[in-house]
Protein backbone atom coordinates (compact mmCIF):
# COMPACT_ATOMS: atom_id res chain seq x y z
CA UNK A 1 0.00 0.00 0.00
CA UNK A 2 1.36 3.41 -0.98
CA UNK A 3 1.69 5.92 1.86
CA UNK A 4 2.34 9.60 2.46
CA UNK A 5 2.97 11.89 5.41
CA UNK A 6 1.04 15.14 4.90
CA UNK A 7 2.37 18.20 6.74
CA UNK A 8 0.06 21.17 6.12
CA UNK A 9 -1.82 23.85 8.10
CA UNK A 10 -4.92 22.74 9.97
CA UNK A 11 -8.03 22.36 7.83
CA UNK A 12 -6.09 21.85 4.63
CA UNK A 13 -4.17 19.00 6.22
CA UNK A 14 -7.31 17.07 7.09
CA UNK A 15 -8.86 17.71 3.68
CA UNK A 16 -5.72 16.48 1.94
CA UNK A 17 -5.53 13.32 4.05
CA UNK A 18 -9.18 12.51 3.30
CA UNK A 19 -8.68 13.03 -0.44
CA UNK A 20 -5.58 10.82 -0.52
CA UNK A 21 -7.30 8.08 1.49
CA UNK A 22 -10.34 8.10 -0.80
CA UNK A 23 -8.06 7.66 -3.83
CA UNK A 24 -6.01 4.79 -2.43
CA UNK A 25 -2.96 6.37 -0.80
CA UNK A 26 -2.64 5.73 2.92
CA UNK A 27 -2.06 9.17 4.42
CA UNK A 28 -1.23 10.45 7.88
CA UNK A 29 -1.72 14.14 8.57
CA UNK A 30 0.34 16.43 10.75
CA UNK A 31 -1.36 19.88 10.93
CA UNK A 32 1.79 21.68 12.04
CA UNK A 33 0.37 25.20 11.67
CA UNK A 34 -2.68 26.75 13.34
CA UNK A 35 -4.54 29.64 11.67
CA UNK A 36 -5.73 32.53 13.83
CA UNK A 37 -7.72 35.39 12.34
CA UNK A 38 -6.86 39.02 13.12
CA UNK A 39 -10.33 40.49 13.47
CA UNK A 40 -9.36 44.17 13.61
CA UNK A 41 -7.66 44.01 10.21
CA UNK A 42 -10.54 42.02 8.75
CA UNK A 43 -13.07 44.58 9.93
CA UNK A 44 -10.94 47.39 8.53
CA UNK A 45 -10.93 45.73 5.11
CA UNK A 46 -14.68 45.14 5.20
CA UNK A 47 -15.22 48.82 5.99
CA UNK A 48 -13.19 49.77 2.93
CA UNK A 49 -15.02 47.29 0.70
CA UNK A 50 -18.37 48.71 1.80
CA UNK A 51 -17.30 52.36 1.57
CA UNK A 52 -18.11 54.77 -1.24
CA UNK A 53 -14.53 54.47 -2.50
CA UNK A 54 -13.43 50.82 -2.27
CA UNK A 55 -10.04 49.70 -3.62
CA UNK A 56 -9.79 49.24 -7.37
CA UNK A 57 -8.35 45.76 -6.99
CA UNK A 58 -8.43 43.20 -4.20
CA UNK A 59 -5.85 40.40 -4.19
CA UNK A 60 -6.50 37.28 -2.12
CA UNK A 61 -3.28 35.39 -1.52
CA UNK A 62 -4.70 32.23 0.11
CA UNK A 63 -7.89 30.32 0.80
CA UNK A 64 -7.64 31.41 4.43
CA UNK A 65 -7.62 35.07 3.42
CA UNK A 66 -10.68 34.60 1.21
CA UNK A 67 -12.59 32.55 3.79
CA UNK A 68 -12.00 34.97 6.64
CA UNK A 69 -12.98 38.07 4.66
CA UNK A 70 -16.04 36.48 3.08
CA UNK A 71 -17.21 35.43 6.54
CA UNK A 72 -16.71 38.98 7.82
CA UNK A 73 -18.73 40.40 4.91
CA UNK A 74 -21.74 38.40 6.19
CA UNK A 75 -23.81 38.64 3.04
CA UNK A 76 -23.13 42.33 2.34
CA UNK A 77 -23.12 43.35 -1.32
CA UNK A 78 -19.64 42.92 -2.78
CA UNK A 79 -18.39 46.04 -4.62
CA UNK A 80 -17.89 46.08 -8.40
CA UNK A 81 -14.10 45.83 -8.32
CA UNK A 82 -11.46 43.52 -9.76
CA UNK A 83 -10.81 40.51 -7.55
CA UNK A 84 -7.66 38.46 -8.09
CA UNK A 85 -6.96 35.09 -6.44
CA UNK A 86 -3.60 33.36 -6.24
CA UNK A 87 -5.02 30.00 -7.32
CA UNK A 88 -8.05 27.83 -7.94
CA UNK A 89 -8.61 26.84 -4.32
CA UNK A 90 -8.77 30.49 -3.30
CA UNK A 91 -10.99 31.35 -6.25
CA UNK A 92 -13.43 28.60 -5.32
CA UNK A 93 -14.19 30.41 -2.05
CA UNK A 94 -15.32 33.48 -4.00
CA UNK A 95 -17.04 31.35 -6.63
CA UNK A 96 -19.25 29.83 -3.94
CA UNK A 97 -20.58 33.31 -3.15
CA UNK A 98 -20.88 34.34 -6.80
CA UNK A 99 -18.08 36.90 -6.57
CA UNK A 100 -16.32 37.41 -9.94
CA UNK A 101 -12.60 36.75 -9.83
CA UNK A 102 -9.56 35.97 -11.93
CA UNK A 103 -6.62 33.64 -11.35
CA UNK A 104 -3.13 33.55 -12.88
CA UNK A 105 -1.78 30.69 -14.96
CA UNK A 106 0.88 30.12 -12.32
CA UNK A 107 -0.31 30.06 -8.70
CA UNK A 108 2.51 32.19 -7.28
CA UNK A 109 3.27 35.83 -6.54
CA UNK A 110 5.09 35.99 -9.87
CA UNK A 111 2.03 34.54 -11.58
CA UNK A 112 -0.17 37.23 -10.05
CA UNK A 113 2.21 39.99 -11.12
CA UNK A 114 2.05 38.78 -14.73
CA UNK A 115 -1.74 39.13 -14.93
CA UNK A 116 -3.14 41.78 -17.29
CA UNK A 117 -5.08 43.40 -14.43
CA UNK A 118 -1.79 44.31 -12.73
CA UNK A 119 0.08 45.74 -15.70
CA UNK A 120 -1.18 49.33 -15.53
CA UNK A 121 -1.83 50.08 -11.89
CA UNK A 122 -0.21 53.45 -11.36
CA UNK A 123 -2.26 55.37 -8.74
CA UNK A 124 -4.73 52.50 -8.39
CA UNK A 125 -5.72 51.33 -4.94
CA UNK A 126 -4.90 47.68 -4.26
CA UNK A 127 -5.97 45.78 -1.15
CA UNK A 128 -3.58 42.91 -0.55
CA UNK A 129 -5.33 40.36 1.67
CA UNK A 130 -2.86 37.97 3.26
CA UNK A 131 -1.34 36.44 6.36
CA UNK A 132 1.21 38.12 8.60
CA UNK A 133 4.62 38.26 6.96
CA UNK A 134 3.50 36.84 3.62
CA UNK A 135 3.72 38.03 0.01
CA UNK A 136 6.27 40.81 0.49
CA UNK A 137 7.23 40.50 -3.18
CA UNK A 138 3.73 41.61 -4.22
CA UNK A 139 3.82 44.72 -2.05
CA UNK A 140 7.28 45.70 -3.23
CA UNK A 141 6.68 45.06 -6.93
CA UNK A 142 3.29 46.80 -7.11
CA UNK A 143 4.46 49.80 -5.09
CA UNK A 144 7.48 50.12 -7.39
CA UNK A 145 5.20 50.66 -10.40
CA UNK A 146 3.07 53.27 -8.69
CA UNK A 147 0.21 51.31 -7.16
CA UNK A 148 -1.22 52.39 -3.83
CA UNK A 149 -0.95 49.12 -1.97
CA UNK A 150 -2.57 48.59 1.41
CA UNK A 151 -1.76 45.38 3.24
CA UNK A 152 -4.47 43.64 5.25
CA UNK A 153 -2.94 40.94 7.43
CA UNK A 154 -6.15 39.05 8.16
CA UNK A 155 -4.63 36.01 9.85
CA UNK A 156 -1.45 34.66 11.35
CA UNK A 157 0.07 31.21 11.19
CA UNK A 158 1.12 29.82 14.56
CA UNK A 159 3.15 26.67 15.21
CA UNK A 160 0.99 23.84 16.54
CA UNK A 161 3.40 22.75 19.28
CA UNK A 162 1.59 19.53 20.23
CA UNK A 163 1.60 18.34 16.61
CA UNK A 164 5.20 19.39 16.04
CA UNK A 165 6.25 17.25 18.99
CA UNK A 166 4.38 14.30 17.42
CA UNK A 167 6.28 14.85 14.18
CA UNK A 168 9.51 14.26 16.07
CA UNK A 169 8.19 10.94 17.36
CA UNK A 170 6.71 9.68 14.08
CA UNK A 171 8.36 6.49 12.89
CA UNK A 172 5.78 4.75 10.68
CA UNK A 173 6.97 3.52 7.24
CA UNK A 174 6.17 6.23 4.68
CA UNK A 175 6.88 6.44 0.96
CA UNK A 176 6.91 10.22 0.62
CA UNK A 177 6.35 13.50 2.47
CA UNK A 178 4.11 16.38 1.37
CA UNK A 179 4.98 19.83 2.74
CA UNK A 180 3.40 22.95 1.28
CA UNK A 181 5.38 25.90 2.65
CA UNK A 182 8.92 26.83 3.54
CA UNK A 183 7.92 27.35 7.15
CA UNK A 184 6.49 23.83 7.36
CA UNK A 185 9.55 22.29 5.71
CA UNK A 186 11.83 23.94 8.24
CA UNK A 187 9.63 22.98 11.19
CA UNK A 188 9.54 19.37 10.01
CA UNK A 189 13.27 19.17 9.39
CA UNK A 190 13.96 20.55 12.84
CA UNK A 191 11.99 17.71 14.43
CA UNK A 192 12.15 14.69 12.12
CA UNK A 193 15.13 12.36 12.29
CA UNK A 194 17.76 12.63 9.57
CA UNK A 195 16.41 9.51 7.83
CA UNK A 196 13.40 11.53 6.67
CA UNK A 197 15.66 13.69 4.54
CA UNK A 198 16.39 10.60 2.43
CA UNK A 199 12.74 10.23 1.40
CA UNK A 200 11.19 12.02 -1.60
CA UNK A 201 9.38 15.25 -0.67
CA UNK A 202 6.59 16.87 -2.65
CA UNK A 203 6.60 20.68 -2.44
CA UNK A 204 4.67 23.39 -4.28
CA UNK A 205 7.15 25.82 -5.85
CA UNK A 206 10.77 26.24 -6.83
CA UNK A 207 11.20 28.47 -3.77
CA UNK A 208 10.03 25.73 -1.40
CA UNK A 209 12.11 23.19 -3.32
CA UNK A 210 15.18 25.31 -2.66
CA UNK A 211 14.30 25.51 1.05
CA UNK A 212 13.96 21.72 1.11
CA UNK A 213 17.35 21.23 -0.51
CA UNK A 214 18.93 23.74 1.87
CA UNK A 215 17.63 21.54 4.68
CA UNK A 216 19.39 18.48 3.30
CA UNK A 217 16.53 16.95 1.28
CA UNK A 218 17.89 15.76 -2.05
CA UNK A 219 14.86 14.10 -3.64
CA UNK A 220 12.36 16.90 -4.32
CA UNK A 221 9.46 16.99 -6.76
CA UNK A 222 7.47 20.18 -7.38
CA UNK A 223 3.69 19.98 -7.64
CA UNK A 224 2.05 22.46 -10.06
CA UNK A 225 0.22 23.98 -7.07
CA UNK A 226 -0.95 23.31 -3.51
CA UNK A 227 -4.39 22.31 -4.77
CA UNK A 228 -5.28 18.87 -3.42
CA UNK A 229 -5.78 17.39 -6.90
CA UNK A 230 -2.31 18.53 -7.97
CA UNK A 231 -0.73 17.21 -4.78
CA UNK A 232 -2.39 13.83 -5.21
CA UNK A 233 -1.49 13.53 -8.89
CA UNK A 234 2.13 14.48 -8.19
CA UNK A 235 2.39 11.95 -5.37
CA UNK A 236 0.68 9.23 -7.38
CA UNK A 237 3.02 9.76 -10.32
CA UNK A 238 5.98 9.71 -7.96
CA UNK A 239 4.88 6.54 -6.18
CA UNK A 240 3.87 4.71 -9.36
CA UNK A 241 6.80 5.69 -11.53
CA UNK A 242 9.52 6.88 -9.16
CA UNK A 243 9.58 10.26 -10.89
CA UNK A 244 11.89 12.65 -9.06
CA UNK A 245 12.44 16.22 -10.23
CA UNK A 246 15.66 17.67 -8.92
CA UNK A 247 15.25 20.78 -11.05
Amino acid sequence: MQSALIIRPEGKCEDTVNAFQQRGITAVGMPAIKIQSIDNNCRRLVQELLSSSPPDITIFTSTYAAQIVCKQMQGQLWPSITNLCVGQSTASVLDTLGIPNEIPQLATSEGLLSMPALQNVKDKGIALVKGVGGRTLLTQALSAIGAKVENFDCYERLPNIAVIEKIGQYEQPTDCVVATSGEIIELACNHLSSEWRLKPWVVVSQRTAEIARNNGINHVIVSPSAHIDNLYETCKNLLDNGVINDG
